[in-house]
């Protein structure tokens, strides 16, 4: 009795246990993932993640690995706010090719990365609703944020009548890529389209909701942002800021090809102090095609004050449209009896000028009829911070490509010769093909003539 009494509980035991494994097994993977990552089930996470996993709407979500301790998403949206729920600073991409709705981050720090050899390929796309009014594509605002091996792609719609920005940021510590690109298509030449768009206005960020009430409003905003060997490319301008903040530009080997300048902005919203730094552009190994200059300001009613700009340069080449400034300041009081506002130093750049160096370095500008240019040929004998200055580029092709901006490749700027300024191809990042038919991703035109404008040279 007493054995068939044992054998009894041993069947219902293992009766039991039986039921328990069939009833998690029937657990569909995304009912596991939701299980898992509802903070209101204590029981749901066993180890705090520290990645969220983007593997793409085509691959099955699996629960949480609590050995890899990764949760799995399908979306950078929901990725962007399971890292916000969870604490999480580490977003990685394990996909070529990401479409994705515009984001805003959400988290100081985040660091978001591809685990794909060569890349990701994250694919913007607006909705409808958006093309009638302004788009921030990746809204950052004041969060620090790290990007590495990403390929951002955006094609501005033709409707977009109010301009938009790849990345939308505010008073920022640090926006750092390495190892990117980024490509904005805009075959209308729609207006006020850039990559970063910079709002620092305390008004504008009340209106957005955005708290400044630990902001000092006395002081020029700090914008920081890092390139590292990263690539910029489309019918844009790079860096748009509403007034001028104290930026720091600070880019290590790229190409920038765009069809506008490369910073624009208004005078600052509020005198910079004495020990305010200027506008700082620390720029090496780059290729810089802006045919609209590199950097205007404009000051007036709704940013009086101009700010300096301090530019250091090593071993880059600047190619801007002929009679085309390089720096111009528009809207002063008076002109200034000094060089105070432009600062110019650097080694072995070189300049794609005229063969009589006429062209003009900085214009500045204090009514219609009161402008005073500086030309590089009255700087030759008096560049005293800039040493091994060139003045002329030997490019592999006679011309430019006739591709648009948002096409163009490192192949476009190589040159000849052994003492070479610009970009190190070997460490620039390998562009996505989007011009293969087979392989094109939707959304992006294909190689074509260029538009008048971007044939000037």
């Amino acid at each position: 009795d007493s054995t068939r009494a044992g054998d009894v509980a041993r069947q219902d035991a293992a009766a039991s246990t039986s039921a328990q494994a069939t009833s998690v097994s029937e657990v569909p993977a995304g009912d596991a993932l939701r299980d898992a990552t509802d903070t209101s089930d204590p029981v749901g996470i066993t180890q705090t993640p520290i990645t969220i996993r983007v593997v793409g709407p085509d691959v099955p979500l699996d629960p949480q690995d609590p050995d890899e301790r990764i949760l799995m998403s399908s979306t950078l949206s929901d990725a962007i706010e399971l890292a916000a729920q969870h604490d999480v600073d580490h977003i990685e991409i394990a996909v070529p090719v990401l479409y994705s709705d515009p984001v805003a981050i959400q988290r100081d720090n985040l660091r978001i990365n591809s685990t794909v050899a060569g890349g990701s390929t994250l694919v913007f796309q607006p909705g409808e609703s958006q093309t009638m009014e302004r788009t921030d594509v990746l809204s950052i605002g004041s969060n620090r944020i790290e990007i590495d091996d990403i390929h951002f792609v955006w094609k501005v719609p033709s409707g977009e009548v109010n301009g938009g920005a790849l990345f939308a940021i505010n008073d920022n510590p640090l926006v750092r890529l390495t190892d990117c690109s980024i490509t904005v298509d805009n075959p209308a030449f729609c207006k006020a389209v850039y990559a970063f768009d910079v709002v620092t206005d305390p008004e504008q960020l009340a209106g957005r909701g955005v708290d400044t009430s630990n902001r000092d409003d006395s002081v020029l905003p700090l914008v920081a942002i890092e390139l590292n060997s990263v690539i910029v490319r489309g019918q844009i301008g790079m860096i748009h800021m509403d007034y001028a903040a104290e930026l720091q530009l600070n880019w290590d080997n790229g190409l920038l090809a765009i069809s506008e300048s490369m910073i624009d902005t208004a005078g600052a919203r509020v005198a910079p102090a004495p020990t305010a730094s200027p506008i700082q552009l620390w720029l090496t190994r780059l290729t810089a095609h802006t045919p609209k200059g590199l950097l205007r300001m404009r000051v007036g009613v709704s940013g009086a004050y101009p700010v300096s700009v301090d530019r250091f340069a090593r071993s880059s080449v600047f190619v801007v449209d002929v009679g085309v400034p390089h720096f111009e300041f528009r809207g002063l009081e008076s002109l200034p009896s000094d060089t105070s506002l432009l600062q110019l130093s650097g080694t072995t750049n070189a300049y794609d000028t005229d063969p009589t160096l006429a062209e003009p370095v900085l214009m500045v500008w204090a009514s219609p009829d009161e402008s005073e240019m500086t030309r590089f040929n009255s700087l030759v004998s008096r560049w005293p911070d800039e040493v091994s200055p060139r003045w002329s580029v030997y490019w592999s092709e006679v011309r430019f490509s006739d591709a648009p901006m948002s096409r163009r490749t490192p192949a476009d700027y190589s040159q000849d010769g052994s003492v070479r300024s610009g970009f190190d191809e070997k460490l620039l990042p390998i562009l996505p093909d989007l011009s293969d038919s087979e392989t094109a991703i939707p959304g992006i035109s294909q190689a074509g003539p260029a538009s008048t404008a971007e044939r000037e040279l």
